[in-house]
C-alpha cells in the first residue's frame, strides 16, 4: 500500500503559501511603494515609513497577546477573520490621499496580518511536528522570500507601468486569491483535527522531571531572557532596516527603480533559501552555532550595504542577506525552547513581540538617519555595531544555558 504524505508537510507547505502573500506584499514588497508615494503626495520618506511601523507595531500587539488570543480553536477562528480583514483592508491604500488614512489603514491591516503571521504558524508548526521541527518552519517562513523575491520582479514593472495605486490593487487581488482559501479549507492547527498525531511524537519524552521543571521556571525571566531579548530587539532593527530601506537605497545610488527591484527580488530570493536553509540548520548545528552563523552573516550584509554599489559588495550583500535576514522568524521558536522548554508558546508570542518592536523602529530610525545625513549608509553602520558589542555575550549567555539544560536532563 503507497504511504500517504503526513498531512503536517501540507500544512507547512501551505503556511508558506500564506506567509508568501502576506509578508511577501504587504511587509517585503512596501519598498517599492515609497518613492512614488512621495512623489505622488508630497510626503517625506521619514513620513511613509510610518505605515510600516505601525504594521510591525500591530504585529507586536498580536504577538504579546498570543498566549490568550491562540489557545485551542480559538486559533483557528482568529486566523480565518484575520485573513479576510487583512485583504479588506491592505486595498484601502490604493484609495488614501492623506497620511492619518494611510495610518489607519496600515495599523488594522497589521493586526489582521498578526492573525495569520510568524506566532501562528509557529504555534501550529509546534503541533504538527516534534521532529524536523527546524525543517517544517524552514519550509514556512521561506514562503515571505519567495513571495518578496516574486512580487518586487513584479510590482517593480507593475509600479512603472500603471503606478502605485493599480499596483496595490492587483497585490490586493492575488492576497485575496491565495489567503483566504488556504487559511478557510487547507490549514489545520492541531494534528488532532485529522486523528493524527505530531510527527515524531512516539520518540519524545511525554513527561520532564520535577527538578527540571523547578530549574527552568527558575530561569525563565533570569539573565539569558533578558540577554535574548535585547539581542532579538537589536536583530530585528538590523534585518528590517535592510529589509525596509533596500529598494529606496539602491534605487538612490543607481537611479534606477527597475535596478532596485531587482537587486531586492534577488535579496527576497536569497532570503526563501537562507529560512529553509536555517530551520535544517538550527536542527543540525544546535541553537548556539546556527545563531553565531546568522549573526556573522547579519554584519557582512550591513557591511556590504554600507559600502554601496560597487559590484563586490552588491553580490556580498545578496549572497549573505538571506540566512541573515531570515533569523527574525526562524530563530525565535529555538531561543525561546533555550530559555524555557516548558513554556515555548509565550515565550514565542513575547519575543516574537519584541521582535516586532524592533521591527517596528526600523523604518522611522533609516528614514530618519536618510533626511539627515542623505542616505541609508549611516544606519547600517549603527545597526552593525550594536550587533557587534552583543554578539560576545549572546553566544557565552546561550552556551551556557544549553550546558545546563544538558545538565539537568542527564
Amino acid at each position: 500500500m503507497k504511504r500517504r504524505i503526513f498531512y503536517g508537510w501540507i500544512v507547512a507547505a501551505a503556511g508558506a503559501g500564506v506567509m508568501g502573500v502576506a509578508i511577501g506584499i504587504i511587509n517585503n514588497c512596501f519598498g517599492l511603494l515609497v518613492v512614488p508615494i512621495c512623489e505622488e503626495l508630497g510626503f517625506g520618506r521619514q513620513d511613509v515609513a510610518v505605515n510600516q511601523t505601525l504594521l510591525n507595531l500591530a504585529a507586536m500587539i498580536v504577538a504579546m497577546l498570543s498566549s490568550v488570543l491562540f489557545t485551542g480553536t480559538r486559533l483557528k477562528h482568529w486566523m480565518r477573520a484575520g485573513a479576510v480583514f487583512m485583504c479588506a483592508f491592505y486595498g484601502c491604500f490604493a484609495f488614501a490621499q492623506a497620511l492619518p488614512v494611510f495610518y489607519a489603514i496600515a495599523l488594522i491591516t497589521g493586526l489582521a496580518q498578526g492573525m495569520v503571521n510568524v506566532v501562528p504558524f509557529s504555534i501550529i508548526i509546534s503541533q504538527w511536528f516534534h521532529e524536523k521541527r527546524g525543517m517544517a518552519l524552514g519550509i514556512v517562513y521561506m514562503g515571505s522570500g519567495v513571495g518578496g523575491m516574486l512580487f518586487n520582479a513584479l510590482g517593480g514593472q507593475l509600479v512603472n507601468a500603471f503606478g502605485w495605486r493599480t499596483t496595490v490593487l492587483i497585490f490586493d487581488a492575488i492576497l485575496f486569491i491565495v489567503c483566504v482559501p488556504l487559511v478557510f479549507f487547507v490549514i489545520r492547527t492541531d494534528p488532532a483535527e485529522c486523528g493524527l498525531r505530531p510527527f515524531g511524537e512516539a520518540m519524545q519524552e511525554h513527561a520532564v522531571a520535577a527538578p527540571l521543571r523547578e530549574e527552568r521556571r527558575k530561569l525563565s525571566l533570569t539573565i539569558p531572557f533578558f540577554v535574548i531579548a535585547v539581542d532579538i530587539i537589536f536583530a530585528a532593527l538590523a534585518v528590517n532596516g535592510i529589509a525596509s530601506t533596500s529598494t529606496p537605497y539602491y534605487e538612490d545610488i543607481f537611479h534606477s527603480g527597475v535596478v532596485s527591484a531587482n537587486l531586492t527580488s534577488a535579496f527576497m530570493a536569497s532570503l526563501a533559501l537562507g529560512k529553509f536553509l536555517l530551520g535544517s540548520l538550527y536542527d543540525r548545528l544546535g541553537v548556539t552555532r546556527a545563531t553565531a552563523l546568522t549573526r556573522g552573516l547579519l554584519i557582512a550584509t550591513l557591511f556590504a550595504l554600507y559600502m554601496g554599489k560597487r559590484p563586490i559588495f552588491v553580490g556580498l550583500f545578496v549572497v549573505c542577506s538571506g540566512i541573515a535576514a531570515a533569523t527574525n522568524s526562524i530563530s525565535i521558536p529555538f531561543l525561546a525552547r533555550v530559555v524555557d522548554p516548558d513554556d515555548i508558546v509565550t515565550l514565542t508570542g513575547l519575543y516574537s513581540g519584541l521582535q516586532s518592536f524592533g521591527s517596528l523602529l526600523a523604518p522611522v530610525f533609516c528614514g530618519w538617519i536618510c533626511d539627515t545625513t542623505g542616505s541609508y549608509a549611516q544606519a547600517y553602520l549603527l545597526c552593525g555595531v550594536a550587533v557587534i558589542a552583543l554578539l560576545p555575550v549572546l553566544l557565552l549567555t546561550l552556551r551556557r544555558r544549553v550546558l545546563t539544560l544538558q545538565q539537568c536532563h542527564h
